[in-house]
């Protein structure tokens, strides 16, 4: 059995938070986590940016870092990555064979497909000679996988919002807890500057509880702050200059949060130079962050401009229609949109509803879609001048988005990363003809 093949079959299993499982994974691997220095980040929004942000930093400065995120979208290979380059599939095959027999000797309580990804990439990391690694929380902290580990390098707390209220709570602070279990006993903290003032008490609480040293970016310290036309941020910070790829306000603040982060690093044993911080931060460009991609003038598509952004959630959507505020249409926007049901969908499409001329709503490819007539219902509650309609799939959703679009036009996808990331590589194929 190739090891895609083995992942895959563990899916049925579904998510079932918890360590138990997961912690005796690792044993039976050799507990590869205590052999790696480790960050681990959590949050609700940046926790993308920032692990690859400090990831590319590490690599920079000489270390071979692993690197995890989630949630993959189109390959799990996208979430294991060594310095900057994911996995090839004979190494992902490796990789998740080398602990098949481990995940086999635990029978019925055996791990789901995210509990044996994570162990397999720890396990892989180590075995490659990663000297440091970079780990994102799936979703939460305190009862992630990702939670098994011991007291992190570092400890880093990104934007948090409401999110997963399912499993992580119905409030600020009851979500804030769960992204701040991975705040471990004598360890060093770094948190994202702009929080609810609830997700800020819940940082400090148990920052002080557990004996860590908690870092905030200081924003008295930014000068010198211009944004270009797409809104990307350009600021001096402690002496360092950044002109930042990716816009936004929120990516300013993710900046001082990985400029914080890798100065505490700094204070280990790590050894970082004001460079490696500033030419990977500013050359730092994640897919479908607010990604503004531009036709060629002599493009024979009618639109020229596409904005992608997989923002997921209020403070996501939020987030985007800042940047959209700031921006120059010559007619509002056309969207393609869908959601999870698990979010703000209602407050999520009132938003766009108001930015947009019209939207096609289609549900993303997930068990946990949002139907295309609930996005549309939140949409016409605006009583925005918008027209929207409904579509059985994204590709459907799409064709019809781009059947509207009119001379200079801007076509806006966004709501989900499955939404995101699945029209992402279409986009991408129609600027090469």
């Amino acid at each position: 059995m190739q090891g895609y093949d083995y992942f895959y079959s563990l899916s049925k299993f579904g998510s079932r938070p918890g360590l138990e499982r997961v912690s005796r994974l690792a044993e039976l691997c050799g507990r590869p986590d205590k052999k790696l220095n480790i960050i681990h980040v959590a949050g609700t929004n940046g926790k993308g940016t920032t692990v690859y942000s400090l990831s590319a930093i590490l690599t920079a400065a000489g270390y071979k870092t692993g690197c995890f995120m989630s949630p993959y979208v189109l390959d799990p290979r996208e979430c294991l990555l060594i310095n900057g380059i994911p996995l090839t599939r004979e190494q992902f095959d490796n990789a998740i064979l080398a602990v098949k027999p481990y995940a086999d000797s635990m029978g019925a309580d055996g791990p789901t497909e995210f509990e044996l990804q994570c162990v397999a990439a720890l396990k892989y990391f180590y075995d490659q000679g990663c000297d440091t690694v970079c780990l994102e929380v799936g979703m939460g902290g305190l009862l992630d996988a990702t939670n098994f580990i011991d007291t992190p390098l570092l400890s880093v707390i990104c934007a948090i919002s409401i999110d997963h209220t399912a499993w992580l709570g119905e409030s600020v602070a009851e979500i804030a807890a769960h992204k701040c279990g991975i705040i471990k006993e004598g360890g060093k903290t770094v948190a994202y500057p702009v929080q609810p003032d609830d997700a800020m008490q819940v940082i400090h609480a148990t920052a002080a509880a557990r004996h860590n040293l908690l870092e905030l970016p200081d924003l008295s310290a930014v000068s010198d702050l211009t944004y270009d036309t797409a809104h990307r941020a350009s600021f001096s910070y402690k002496g360092l200059s950044f002109s930042l790829t990716m816009p936004g306000e929120h990516q300013l603040y993710n900046a001082l949060t990985v400029t914080e982060a890798a100065l505490a690093l700094r204070n280990t044993h790590i050894e970082i130079s004001d460079k490696n911080i500033t030419d990977s931060i500013n050359s730092t460009h994640l897919p479908a962050r607010v990604e503004i991609i531009d036709f060629p003038a002599a493009n024979t598509a009618p639109v020229r401009r596409v904005i992608i952004d997989a923002g997921h959630d209020l403070q996501g959507i939020e987030a985007l229609c800042s940047v959209l505020d700031s921006m120059q249409f010559d007619r509002p926007p056309v969207a393609v949109a869908g959601m999870l049901s698990d979010k703000d969908y209602t407050a999520c499409a009132a938003l766009l509803a108001k930015r947009c001329r019209s939207i096609h709503a289609a549900p993303p490819k997930s068990p946990r879609a949002l139907p295309a007539e609930s996005f549309a219902a939140a949409a016409k509650a605006a009583k925005a001048n918008c027209c929207i309609s409904c579509h059985g799939d994204i590709f459907t959703a799409l064709a019809a988005a781009e059947a509207e679009l009119l001379p200079g036009d801007t076509l806006l996808i966004s709501g989900s990363f499955y939404v995101a990331m699945e029209l992402r590589r279409i986009i991408l194929e129609k600027t090469k003809n």
